[in-house]
């Protein structure tokens, strides 16, 4: 019996906070897409070629951030969402609205009808489940891989978020600042021996705008 995309668990999905990560990435590139949206090909990267119904074990950018998202989503109920949670409800209820959507500029494999109106809506769905997202960071304060994320991504969060819910968001999880910021991710690499990141992090938490 062949398997699906569903019945795979790769080891990096066995990790909640990197599950969350994949997550929160395709939300982004979504939303980011979504708002430089100038084509047909724009489309297939945030919706997928309609012909792929099966995700491969490698992303491929033919399957569209959407369905990708959709699929991580997937993994995270079905292996992390024991308390089922209210948050994750809404999550999953605008995912369903945003497919929704999506499907209706798809006509055909090739053909695409984007109506403002849908397009307008489908923004809307992606911003609420970043929201969404953001509101659950605070349940991996204690994680630096998640921080790093956060940071490595601050850019483009400020950017599709507003740059007051950025920092706010920020200082919600560290209230001294950057260099607090700076000291729990260093802290936490060197103690793991990746120390070739110290320069990285340093240089990106010196981006930082609070």
């Amino acid at each position: 019996m062949k398997n699906t995309a569903y019945d795979r668990f790769a080891f990096a999905h066995q990790n909640e906070p990197l599950l969350f990560q994949f997550i929160l990435n395709e939300c982004l590139m979504t939303l980011s897409k979504l708002q430089t949206f100038s084509s047909e090909e724009s489309l297939f990267l945030i919706i997928g070629l309609k012909e792929n119904h099966e995700i491969s074990r490698r992303w491929d950018p033919h399957t569209g951030h959407l369905r990708w998202l959709y699929y991580y989503f997937t993994l995270f109920e079905t292996h992390f969402n024991e308390k089922n949670t209210p948050l994750l409800k809404q999550f999953g209820a605008s995912l369903k609205r945003a497919l929704r959507l999506a499907q209706q500029y798809q006509i055909t494999s090739s053909t695409f009808d984007p109506r403002a109106k849908s397009l307008l809506h489908l923004k809307v769905e992606v911003k609420k489940m970043i929201y969404l997202l953001l509101k659950k960071l605070f349940e991996y304060r204690a994680n630096e891989n998640v921080i790093f994320f956060l940071v490595r991504n601050h850019e483009l969060i400020e950017k599709l978020c507003g740059k007051a819910k950025t920092s706010f968001l920020l200082v919600s999880l560290f209230p001294k600042g950057i260099k607090e910021i700076s000291t729990f991710l260093v802290e936490r690499y060197t103690k793991r021996g990746f120390h070739h990141l110290i320069p990285l992090i340093q240089q990106k938490t010196a981006l930082l705008s609070l």
